[in-house]
């Protein structure tokens, strides 16, 4: 286990610009703000190791589905796209919740979830993150229009307030020494299971504002349409526990809506799964939604595209490039491109020949990401039950090269991506 710990306040709202942060989101849009126990169960704020046995919430990175890099392969966190909500008036900041970036396994009490593997092996490998105090300041002051009455110091009854924030490592005051490398090989000794634990003794009525004092960042949507390939009907990536009663897998179509931010370029898959909600993406932030790794075609209308998030290649003339492939290979190493992780098939150089376009610089909320999404591509029932596995990569034009990830580091194509299909 790795503890570190970021003693500075962390104001980190919408002012600080990601210098690579590459987001993997994997939800389309925030609709849930949880509370667990009241108080909340739970060790003070940078303890180490945390309580496994309070309040924590988790979402998981599957090794076979996200973390594909190839061979032994590692790939570096660079931070976290979240929301933080206070039902107090941030007169007093909230600390973040800390958390623990490590290992997944098959829940043993629920088929088909993942789940951190320290409820069941202890602490073990896991890095443990104590971001501390946000330092924000009061919303009231910042948005007066939002408390009540307009200038007050809290909500309106029955509302709390929060801020979005990209935290991005490498940045004061979280200049992380050493990074945070996870496995990336493609098996599920890359799973990767991101859990944030709540601190105890957070009351949920009370003064200031009528509502305690209690920390809120356990943000869900609750209308994916990812499809059960299972069967199970359990989310495959994401839970949580409250104190005492052991961990509970989320229902299948809930996820959390925090997410992980990669120093290396990643590839997203996002999908329209033809039932009304239109091509599933966050609305905050870029990439794509759970139904882009399940994807349900029993509709006639699902479709699928890629987004390849690279902000190295933003400023650079480039070209962007995917496919789609009915089944992985071991690695081959091709001139200028690195290593290809998925087989040359039809269905290769059909999507490859759509998927091409440029990682251009674009803002979705308040921070410059490097993006490339691509038009989307018809899939009909006929095509499942299938996996489909997906790679890109991206070519700088001027030195006729794909762009590495950092000065020195050899090409390296985005990661695969696997997709089931029902």
């Amino acid at each position: 286990m790795k503890s570190l710990l970021a003693l500075a306040p962390a104001a980190l709202a919408g002012a600080a610009a990601a210098q690579n942060g590459n987001d993997v989101p994997l939800h389309n849009g925030t609709e849930v703000l949880l509370p667990y126990s009241n108080p909340s169960v739970g060790f003070p704020v940078g303890t180490v190791p945390p309580d496994a046995l309070g309040d924590l919430h988790w979402k998981v990175y599957g090794g076979e589905e996200i973390l594909a890099c190839g061979g032994d392969r590692t790939i570096e966190v660079d931070g976290f796209f979240e929301l933080l909500f206070d039902t107090a008036n941030f007169q007093t900041p909230p600390d973040f919740c800390d958390r623990a970036l490590g290992p997944a396994l098959e829940s043993v009490t629920t088929p088909g979830n993942l789940e951190p593997a320290f409820l069941q092996l202890g602490f073990t490998t896991e890095t443990i993150l104590s971001l501390g105090n946000s330092g924000l300041p009061p919303a009231c002051s910042v948005a007066p229009s939002l408390c009540s009455p307009p200038g007050g110091t809290c909500p309106p009854p029955g509302f709390v307030n929060g801020y979005t924030l990209d935290i991005e490592f490498g940045n004061p005051p979280l200049e992380l020494e050493p990074n945070v490398v996870v496995p990336c090989d493609g098996t599920p000794a890359s799973n990767l299971a991101v859990t944030y634990f709540l601190p105890g003794g957070m009351p949920f009525s009370g003064p200031p504002c009528d509502m305690g004092m209690y920390v809120l960042q356990d943000t869900q949507s609750n209308d994916e349409t990812n499809a059960d390939l299972a069967g199970l009907g359990v989310s495959r990536f994401g839970g949580r526990q409250i104190a005492g009663q052991g961990p509970t897998a989320l229902d299948l179509n809930h996820i959390g809506t925090y997410s992980l931010r990669f120093r290396e370029k990643v590839l997203n898959v996002f999908a329209d799964s033809g039932t009304g909600l239109g091509a599933e993406t966050p609305d905050d932030n870029d990439g794509g939604a759970q139904n882009g790794l399940a994807l349900d075609t029993s509709s006639g209308n699902a479709q699928l595209g890629v987004k390849i998030l690279a902000k190295q290649a933003a400023d650079n003339p480039n070209l962007a490039f995917a496919a789609a492939s009915f089944s992985p290979s071991a690695p081959v190493t091709l001139p200028f491109v690195g290593d290809l992780l998925v087989s040359p098939d039809f269905l290769f150089f059909s999507t490859l020949s759509v998927w091409m376009g440029q990682v251009q610089a674009v803002v979705p909320l308040f921070t410059e990401e490097g993006i490339f999404a691509s038009a989307m591509l018809a899939v009909p029932p006929v095509a499942a039950p299938l996996d489909l596995y997906l790679q890109g990569g991206v070519i700088d034009l001027a030195c006729q090269c794909t762009l590495p990830d950092a000065p020195g580091e050899p090409p390296l194509l985005t990661n695969r991506v696997r997709v089931g299909l029902r």
